[in-house]
C-alpha cells in the first residue's frame, strides 16, 4: 500500500496581487513560505529586490544574478530572475531542495511564466 503524505499548507501564505515587501519579509521571518500571485514579471523584479533589501541581501542577489548564466546552465530572465537547468522534451523537474546547511541559501524567489494559448489563424 502507498502511503500518501497530506499536503500541509499552514506555512504558506497567498497573497493576490500587489503585495509590500515589508509585509513580505514579516511573513518570512515568521518561517512562512509566501505565494503571490498576479504579479507581472517587471513587478516581481522590483518586489524580490525590496524584500533582498528588507533582509541586506541585495548585494548577495545581484552576485547570484551575474553568475546564473557563468557555466551556461542557466541564463538571465531579466534583471534577477533566470532560467531552470536546461532540459529536453518532457524532462521534468523533480521535487528537490534548492539550499541546504551547506549552502546557506537565504533567500530563493521564483516566478511561474504561464505559457497561454495563442490563437492561430488557418490559411486556405
Amino acid at each position: 500500500m502507498l502511503d500518501v503524505i497530506e499536503e500541509d499548507r499552514s506555512r504558506l501564505l497567498t497573497i493576490d496581487g500587489e503585495a509590500s515587501a515589508a509585509s513580505i519579509a514579516a511573513a518570512l521571518r515568521g518561517d512562512l513560505v509566501v505565494l503571490i500571485r498576479n504579479v507581472t514579471s517587471d513587478g516581481a523584479e522590483g518586489l524580490i529586490r525590496d524584500v533582498a533589501e528588507q533582509f541586506d541581501l541585495v548585494e548577495r542577489l545581484e552576485l547570484q544574478a551575474g553568475f546564473a548564466g557563468f557555466l551556461g546552465h542557466r541564463h538571465p530572465i531579466g534583471e534577477y530572475f533566470m532560467s531552470v537547468n536546461v532540459r529536453g522534451d518532457y524532462e521534468f523537474i523533480s521535487p528537490h531542495s534548492e539550499g541546504s546547511g551547506f549552502l546557506g541559501i537565504q533567500l530563493a524567489a521564483f516566478y511561474d511564466f504561464t505559457t497561454r494559448p495563442t490563437a492561430v489563424k488557418r490559411s486556405r
